[in-house]
């Protein structure tokens, strides 16, 4: 929990909440890989939290940004939970993109430690922001045969993030599309060549990163073979580990040797790997729609 935490609060510390974007012919690849002073600075600023200050750390609010002025219940709520729960930052999901730049950056300026804003661009942050660069699918991309647009890709994708605060994206996507009936991954994952993924999903990765945006690995360690979307049902991904190792997880090594910033689990079940059935809780009312002592969902 300790390095976990520790983790979380570093890349909160490490990118600033909007900088400069780097000259358009900078394609520089590097590790993304923290400094020596940046740990040393999240490990004593460790030191001096509360456990409810880490717990809140753990924690980030997705949100559709809107206009809002500082007197709305929507700011009012907002603004709590960044000072009094000290969350450790804010998805941000389809929105103007001006009231977005405007609103982390109060979020940011309220923040006692800085925010870790995020997004889910696959396509560039013109996925989810309208007057922004929206790409094609990875597939498309992978349809060219030239893994340095992707590369490109990613480095237009982070540009345009760092230019509105945000410094964490959930791309790329290296699951291998290798069941033609998902109805969830398809166009979405570099194709049915674990080798495909890799090299494009890697490239576009390390564009992102050049920028220093950090780039997520999903859907850990594969939602591609199953006809299940896991937003609406449980995948059950019934395959050996000697399977996973050959095909799924191939491009999720290879982005790992090339220093990705962060990986996302997927919401799914592999029996084959670990059997434990989950129960609901036996008070459980069900999500967003549990009632609370006063009757109000």
């Amino acid at each position: 929990m300790k390095f976990l935490t520790s983790f979380c609060l570093l890349l909160s510390f490490v990118l600033p909440p909007v900088t400069r974007a780097a000259p358009p012919d900078q394609f520089a690849v590097s590790q993304f890989a923290p400094s020596k002073r940046d740990w040393d600075w999240a490990d004593k600023t460790l030191k001096k939290m509360t456990v409810d200050e880490k717990v809140g750390q753990l924690v980030h609010v997705g949100i559709n940004a809107r206009f809002a002025h500082q007197e709305s219940s929507f700011f009012k709520e907002l603004r709590r939970h960044v000072i009094d729960n000290k969350i450790g930052g804010i998805i941000f999901f389809g929105a103007p993109i001006y009231e977005t730049t405007h609103l982390g950056n109060r979020m940011q300026e309220a923040a006692k430690i800085p925010l870790l804003m995020s997004l889910d661009a696959e396509t560039g942050i013109g996925m989810r922001f309208q007057d922004t660069t929206n790409f094609p699918w990875a597939m498309a991309v992978t349809a060219t045969g030239n893994p340095e647009f992707a590369r490109r890709m990613g480095v237009i994708t982070g540009r345009e993030a760092r230019a509105i605060g945000i410094q964490h994206v959930y791309a790329p996507v290296l699951d291998v599309n290798n069941n033609a009936a998902n109805p969830v991954i398809n166009v979405r994952s570099f194709g049915e060549d674990p080798e495909d993924v890799a090299r494009f999903g890697v490239a576009f990765a390390e564009g992102l990163q050049s920028q220093k945006v950090i780039a997520t690995a999903k859907h850990f360690p594969g939602h591609g073979d199953t006809n299940v979307d896991s937003h609406r049902g449980l995948p059950i991904i019934d395959l050996p580990k000697s399977r996973l190792d050959s095909l799924e997880l191939v491009p999720f090594k290879q982005a790992i040797d090339a220093g990705i910033g962060s990986i996302m689990v997927a919401h799914i079940a592999l029996p084959q790997i670990d059997n434990e059935q989950v129960k609901p809780l036996k008070d459980y009312q069900g999500g967003d729609a549990q009632i609370d002592k006063f009757g109000n969902e």
